[in-house]
C-alpha cells in the first residue's frame, strides 16, 4: 500500500510552477525509524461528553463511528478518558467511583465506561488511557488537597478503578497517567508501577507527567537522576508542546515523547450561538500542522487532542474545542468539524506500531515551508503526509507556536525518491 496525503491551502492546489523540483529522499534501507504510537483524543476535562449517551441511537452511532471506527472519519488510535473525581476539572465535573474510602466502589457512575466500550466495539485494537483530573478529598491524608501525603490512598483509588474496568466492563487499560496538569510525585510514580505489576496490570504502561511542556526539563532531569523512575515511565507525556521550547536533542533520542494533550482548536459550526470565548480560528489547519510538526520538531510519537467531542451545552470557556459538535440531544443534530478530516490524513493510513522515517531519512521540513512525515510497516505499507500550512492559516486557539516559528509557505515543485537498496 502506498499513500500520499497532501494538506495544503486551496490556493496552492490551483497554482502550477515550472521551478526545478526539489528532491526529498525516503531512506527505506537504513531503518532509521521511530515507533509510531498513534493519534488520539480525550473524553474528559469535565463534562465534555455528557450529552452523547442521551443522543438518539442512530445519530449517536454515527457520531461514534466518525470518531472511533477504523478507516472512517477520525479513525482514532487512542481514547484517553478522565478518571472522575467529583470535582470541577475544566467545564464540569465527572463522578467518582469511590466517593468515600470505605464505600463499595460503584463502577457504573458516569459515561466514560460507555465511551470505552463503544470504542472497543468499533476497534478492538484501540488503545485506552485513563488519567485522574481531580481526587475525592479522602485521598489526601487528613483532608489534605495533595494525594501524595499517604501513597496507599491514591494507589487504592486507581487500582479499584482499573479493577472495575476489567471485572465489570471487560476493559483493559493500555496506559494510565498520574494527575492532570498537577504535581507529578516520583515516589508515587514508582509505587504505581509496583502496584500495577502486583495487581495483574503488568501491561498497563505509565505516561507521565501529563503537565505543560515548560515543566518537562525538570522531569527529564528527574528521570536522569532516578533510574527507578525512568524504568517506571513508558513515555514522557506533556501538554501543548507547540508553544514550548523544543525538547533537547539528547532527550529526543533517549525517551519516548508524547503530546499527551494537544490542541484540536476551536472550530464552531455555522449554526453555533454567540459564546463568551472568541472562536475564529480554523481547527482543521491547526491540527494538520500540529500532527506533522510534533514529530518533525520534537520527535513526538503520539498526539492526543482535547477534546474528543463537544457534547455539552455551549456558553462555557472552551466552546467547540472538539472534533465533533453534539449539543442537541433532543433534536439529534450534530456537526462533524474540520479537525476530523485533518486527523484522518494520518490516522486512516497508519496504525500504532508502524515506524516513522526519522528526520533526514524520510521526514522533515520542506524547503519552501511545511513538513512531510513518512510511515512504513512490516508488511510493505507506506504513507507520506505532507502539509504546507503557514502562520495565517494554522494558528491554534491555545498552545500555538509563535508566527515567526511557523513561518510562511510557498508553492513548491517537489519529488519524493525512495531508496530501496
Amino acid at each position: 500500500m502506498l499513500s500520499l496525503l497532501l494538506l495544503q491551502p486551496l490556493l496552492l492546489l490551483l497554482v502550477r510552477t515550472e521551478a526545478t523540483p526539489t528532491t526529498y529522499k525516503l531512506d527505506l534501507v537504513t531503518s532509521a525509524t521511530t515507533t509510531f504510537d498513534g493519534i488520539g483524543a480525550i473524553s474528559g476535562g469535565g463534562g465534555e461528553t455528557v450529552l452523547l449517551p442521551n443522543y438518539p441511537k442512530p445519530q449517536q452511532t454515527e457520531i461514534l463511528d466518525f470518531l472511533l471506527k477504523p478507516n472512517h472519519g477520525a479513525s482514532l488510535h487512542i481514547l484517553k478518558v478522565e478518571m472522575g473525581g467529583d470535582a470541577l476539572s475544566t467545564d464540569g465535573a465527572e463522578p467518582s467511583h469511590m466517593r468515600t474510602e470505605f464505600e463499595t466502589p460503584n463502577f457504573h457512575r458516569g459515561y466514560e465506561w460507555f465511551m470505552m466500550k463503544e470504542a472497543k466495539k468499533r476497534n478492538p485494537d484501540i488503545k485506552l488511557y485513563a488519567l485522574p483530573w481531580e481526587w475525592p478529598l479522602w485521598v489526601g491524608q487528613n483532608n489534605s488537597t495533595s494525594p501524595y501525603t499517604n501513597l496507599s490512598k491514591p494507589l487504592l483509588y486507581v487500582n479499584e478503578w482499573l479493577r472495575g474496568a476489567e471485572e465489570v466492563h471487560n476493559l483493559t487499560l493500555d496506559y494510565v497517567g498520574i494527575w492532570n496538569e498537577n504535581e507529578c510525585n516520583p515516589d508515587y510514580v514508582i509505587a504505581l508501577r509496583a502496584m500495577l505489576d502486583d495487581s495483574g496490570h503488568k501491561n498497563t504502561k505509565i505516561i507521565a507527567p501529563d503537565q505543560f511542556g515548560t515543566t518537562v526539563p525538570d522531569f527529564l532531569l528527574a528521570l536522569e537522576n532516578n533510574p527507578s523512575l525512568a524504568s517506571a515511565v513508558h513515555a514522557v507525556g506533556f501538554h501543548y508542546p507547540d508553544s514550548n521550547p523544543s525538547i533537547p536533542q539528547t532527550a529526543q533520542k533517549k525517551y519516548r515523547l508524547w503530546a499527551s494533550e494537544d490542541d484540536s482548536t476551536v472550530d464552531p459550526p455555522l449554526s453555533a450561538p454567540p459564546t463568551p470565548r472568541p472562536r475564529a480560528q480554523p481547527g482543521g489547519a491547526c491540527l494538520a500542522r500540529t500532527i506533522n510538526q510534533n514529530f518533525v520538531q520534537g520527535n513526538l510519537t503520539a498526539t492526543i487532542v482535547w477534546n474528543l467531542v463537544m457534547a455539552r451545552y455551549p456558553q462555557l470557556r472552551w466552546d467547540y474545542t472538539g472534533l465533533v459538535a453534539a449539543t442537541d440531544p433532543f433534536g439529534g443534530h450534530y456537526e462533524i468539524l474540520p479537525p476530523v478530516w485533518a486527523a484522518a490524513h494520518t490516522s486512516q493510513f497508519t496504525a500504532p506500531g508502524w515506524n516513522i522515517l526519522n528526520v533526514g531519512n524520510g521526514s522533515g521540513w520542506l524547503e519552501l515551508g511545511g513538513t512531510y512525515v513518512s510511515y512504513i510497516n512490516d508488511s510493505g505499507g507506506f504513507s507520506i503526509v505532507v502539509e504546507k500550512m503557514d502562520a495565517d492559516q494554522s494558528n491554534c486557539e491555545r498552545g500555538s507556536r509563535p508566527d515567526e516559528r511557523i513561518g510562511v509557505t510557498s508553492v513548491e515543485n517537489a519529488t519524493f525518491e525512495s531508496l530501496m537498496e
